[in-house]
């Protein structure tokens, strides 16, 4: 089950989020990947005029290989669509990259630990 999250919900993964790189991003809007009642996975986005953002996705290790990011993903690409957006960026990870990229985004700049991605043909 995926739902809105606060962030205090977020506490027992934070410390492991942010070792891994994670930077917070206080205006986004969270979700939660919902396993048994447990909070396995979580990511956001920004949502203004004529693009989405999304943000802060997390998967703590243990629960990685499941495809709880690419099921949050698909979620927030539902949002983004059922409201006729049709741009989304990212900011993405070694982890997440690939997946981007299959989903038809573009590296638009490299950083030394990141890469900005960019889709802008919903």
């Amino acid at each position: 089950m995926i739902r809105k999250i606060e962030r205090a919900e977020l506490q027992r993964f934070k410390s492991e989020a942010e070792k891994s790189g994670l930077v917070f991003c206080e205006s986004a809007v969270l979700y939660g990947y919902f396993l048994n009642n447990e909070l396995v996975a979580f990511s956001g986005m920004i949502i203004y005029k004529n693009k989405a953002v999304f943000k802060n996705s997390f998967v703590p290790e243990i629960h990685r290989g499941n495809g709880y990011f690419k099921k949050l993903f698909n979620y927030r690409m539902g949002i983004v669509k059922s409201l006729g957006i049709k741009k989304v960026e990212a900011t993405c990870t070694d982890m997440s990259i690939n997946h981007y990229i299959k989903n038809n985004f573009k590296v638009v700049k490299v950083f030394k630990k990141f890469k900005k991605v960019s889709n802008e043909n919903l």
